[in-house]
């Protein structure tokens, strides 16, 4: 096979010796790192045919436009796709991806659920964002802003939403007087194939 390996090598542990014939036989690591580069695009390449497929209201208003362009300076839209438990067990931070404006501590927002309509917001309360984090495997590193294209992890949000959410800026939006109410509808809930057969 080609794989020869040093006497240092050879009299170490499993994971070392393991480790160093691996790299001797398929070469450096970077396979993973090339094939998300080559074949998943940019979030702001991304970005209209994500919200062509997940955002339920219609494509032509001001904000599905500022979406579109993963704009940083247009109103704020979060689209949670998850909850992850917090350590101490009683808290979630809520997983999104930002489509559009600037999230940071402190900011105030509504938090849309999976029944919200612009015509019946029975569904929505308004929340505050206590702590945005960037999530990076198993860790998480705070921050003090994050800008739209950037999947974040947000604390203080959690409370009204069961699965999925859409968040959105609750002061006006950068759109002058018009605050957005009327144009902004959520994403599409999840869906995942139902498994048949109950007894």
């Amino acid at each position: 096979l080609g794989v020869l390996l040093g006497k240092d090598q050879l009299r170490a542990s499993a994971r070392p010796l393991m480790r160093a014939a691996f790299r001797k036989f398929f070469g450096t690591s970077t396979g993973f790192v090339d094939t998300v580069v080559k074949h998943i695009p940019s979030p702001a390449a991304a970005a209209k045919g994500k919200v062509a497929r997940c955002y339920s209201g219609p494509l032509t208003s001001r904000a599905v436009q500022s979406m579109i362009k993963c704009d940083p300076h247009g109103p704020l839209v979060i689209h949670v796709a998850k909850l992850y438990a917090e350590p101490d067990g009683q808290s979630f931070a809520a997983f999104g991806r930002i489509y559009s404006g600037t999230v940071k501590p402190g900011d105030r927002v509504k938090v849309l659920g999976e029944a919200y309509t612009p015509d019946d917001d029975e569904d929505m309360a308004f929340a505050t964002v206590s702590s945005v984090w960037i999530p990076r495997g198993r860790s998480k590193t705070e921050v003090m802003m994050a800008r739209a294209g950037n999947w974040v992890l947000l604390g203080g949000v959690d409370s009204d939403i069961i699965k999925t959410a859409t968040i959105v800026g609750a002061g006006k939006s950068n759109f002058g007087d018009d605050d957005g109410d009327g144009e902004i509808h959520i994403f599409s809930p999840l869906k995942f194939p139902q498994a048949g057969g109950e007894p």
